[in-house]
């Protein structure tokens, strides 16, 4: 049996900026649609604050990590641990789990990537307060398609690792 692709999914501005104290900083109906496509029918690994910003991906095995012994998830299940919620992902998952955020799970996950699906947002964010982590030498960019939502332009990439 192969093992599943492990793949990094999310929006940043410039300086990799993901999100500021209210939230993701842009309105892109586009990027959402592409996101839900991407991740449909996939194991999904996230952590507990965007899980509760998010709610649950009903066409996804929802992976949330953690520590809150009340949490209730849907369709999935809760994780103490990065390395319990890739297993937990992995055991529900044939081609490739997604990692969806937030910052700190992006940062310790990188290391483990196969593949980024990242759309860059063409937006100056000086509030910026989370991050996506540095990722350009260790990744190659595959695919880059232009595109343009609500006055804000921006592209969807795939990286995979050098």
């Amino acid at each position: 049996m192969n093992k599943p692709l492990i793949s990094l999914e999310a929006a940043h501005g410039h300086n990799r900026v993901i999100a500021t104290t209210n939230g993701i900083p842009w309105k892109l109906p586009a990027d959402s649609q592409h996101w839900r496509s991407l991740i449909a029918g996939h194991a999904i690994v996230v952590g507990d604050a965007t899980f509760k910003e998010q709610g649950v991906m009903q066409d996804s095995y929802n992976v949330v990590i953690s520590h809150d012994t009340n949490l209730v998830v849907g369709k999935g299940e809760v994780a103490n641990s990065i390395d319990q919620a890739l297993e937990i992902a992995k055991a529900h998952e044939q081609s490739e789990v997604f990692v969806v955020g937030g910052a700190s799970v992006f940062s310790q996950t990188i290391a483990q990537a196969d593949k980024l699906y990242l759309t860059l947002v063409d937006l100056d964010v000086p509030e910026g307060i989370k991050f996506f982590p540095e990722y350009e030498q260790d990744f190659h960019l595959v695919k880059d398609q232009p595109g343009s939502d609500n006055g804000i332009n921006f592209r969807f990439t795939i990286w995979e690792r050098n």
